[in-house]
């Protein structure tokens, strides 16, 4: 019966390709059949505009590209409800696109309804709209938003960028939304990207080694020397993304509105002991991505580039990918309906943003503002003060004011209907199963 299965498995690894492509023309099917409000808006900017998100980007890993980079914080610690709030300006707790499993099972969130949506915005604005993703989740969250859909599997981004070019070609007016998986599981870099740096002989480096989830001891060699090397493996698997954006962005650069930025980090076992506190279904204490919001997870690197106006660095307060829409529109000559900010403006130094953790356990939201930011969970009843620079990632625990974290809870409260009214979600298809348990969603 083992045998069978794994033959059943490997033919649905086979068709894997094809039934991507079945879902992107799905998407595109549904797209059309869809009755959309949106406002039009007459657009005074450049003519092409692109985002260019790397998922799991660490906020000490900015890409070397010709850009300036800050950064951001995502308002969700995973794929699905992160890229939703990326077109739609809204945080989880309000677009809904979330799910809490309180046993690990993964479910497929409910793509947002009924709200305003990026690419249509601007398709309503005379721009030709065009999505692409070499995994699954994110063709999930967004699919029939655009005109045009393109998924493969685990292709890398060569192949999306390819994509990307051939889509382009002898459009006047266009908005793209690209999105890389090189630094999610399975890290498979060319060999050439490796170097010396790296001990592939390493058991579950390229995944993870679950051995060291909930058991990381941080004075073992072994460990140690585990973490040493995926980190290396991670920076080499940047490098190789580096080498294919770096000729697109070449090409664009002169007449492209240009974001780049990630979905969300990814931990290393940075505050492992701390996260002990915090109830995590897998268990997975300070490691990957969806569970608690510390910095190497909540923040990312974040840059955008005008072609008349140059780099365009957030700065002042703090940034939140829910800001892209706006920064978008802003660059197009016009503001709103969005809400969030442009990062064109000096942003407030007061500016509280918020991320939740709206996957895994109980639910973990995160607020920074300033210098200071809490992680606070209702169900744990856990609250972590500490202090943040916006100039270099990490965070340090720190003696809370009391005066302070009252103005920060009061953030949290606004935002915290989503640690209790989660969607239920739906358990996903065998194929999109396979496609999950492949970029290591058990």
């Amino acid at each position: 019966m083992t045998r069978v299965n794994e033959s059943i498995r490997l033919l649905r690894s086979l068709l894997a390709p094809a039934y991507l492509t079945y879902q992107a023309k799905r998407a595109d099917l549904g797209h059309r059949r869809r009755s959309f409000d949106a406002p039009h808006l007459t657009a005074t900017g450049p003519n092409h505009v692109l985002v260019l998100v790397i998922d799991a980007l660490r906020p000490d890993c900015a890409p070397d590209l010709p850009l300036s980079f800050g950064s951001a914080i995502t308002p969700g610690t995973w794929t699905f409800p992160s890229v939703t709030s990326m077109h739609t300006g809204l945080y989880p707790s309000e677009h809904g696109s979330h799910v809490r499993s309180a046993d690990g099972t993964y479910l497929i969130p409910e793509q947002a309804t009924d709200v305003d949506l990026l690419p249509v915005t601007l398709e309503q604005s005379g721009y030709s709209t065009f999505f692409a993703s070499d995994f699954t989740i994110p063709l999930l969250a967004a699919g029939g938003w655009y005109q045009r859909h393109h998924a493969s599997a685990n292709t890398g981004a060569q192949h999306v960028v390819d994509r990307y070019r051939s889509w382009r070609q002898h459009r006047d007016k266009t908005f793209a939304y690209l999105h890389f998986s090189d630094l999610h599981e399975p890290l498979d870099p060319p060999s050439e990207y490796l170097g010396e740096q790296v001990d592939t002989t390493i058991d579950g480096l390229s995944t993870w080694n679950y051995d060291y989830w909930d058991a990381y001891d941080e004075d073992d060699p072994a460990c140690l020397r585990y973490r040493e090397n995926r980190l290396e493996l991670y920076r080499a698997c940047l490098a190789h993304v580096e080498a294919q954006l770096s000729p697109l962005l070449d090409e664009i650069l002169e007449d492209t509105f240009l974001i780049v930025t990630g979905d969300h980090g990814e931990l290393h076992w940075e505050h492992h002991e701390i996260d002990k506190q915090f109830s995590d279904s897998r268990p997975a204490y300070s490691v990957g991505h969806g569970g608690t919001p510390y910095d190497m997870l909540a923040r990312v690197p974040a840059a955008a580039h005008h072609p008349d106006h140059g780099s365009i660095v957030p700065s002042g307060g703090w940034a939140s990918l829910r800001d892209i829409p706006n920064t978008i529109l802003r660059a197009l000559g016009h503001d709103g309906p969005f809400p969030g900010v442009a990062w064109q403006d000096e942003i407030p130094d007061d500016r509280a943003v918020v991320c939740e953790s709206c996957r895994h356990g109980t639910e973990r939201k995160a607020v920074y503002r300033g210098t200071e930011k809490i992680i606070h969970s209702r169900e744990d009843n856990v609250l972590l003060h500490s202090t943040v620079d916006p100039a270099t990632p990490g965070e340090t625990p720190a003696r809370a004011d009391q005066a302070n974290v009252e103005e920060l809870l009061a953030v949290i409260d606004e935002e915290w209907s989503a640690g209790e009214n989660s969607n239920s979600g739906q358990m996903p298809g065998r194929m999109i199963k396979d496609r999950l348990e492949a970029l290591g969603y058990k």
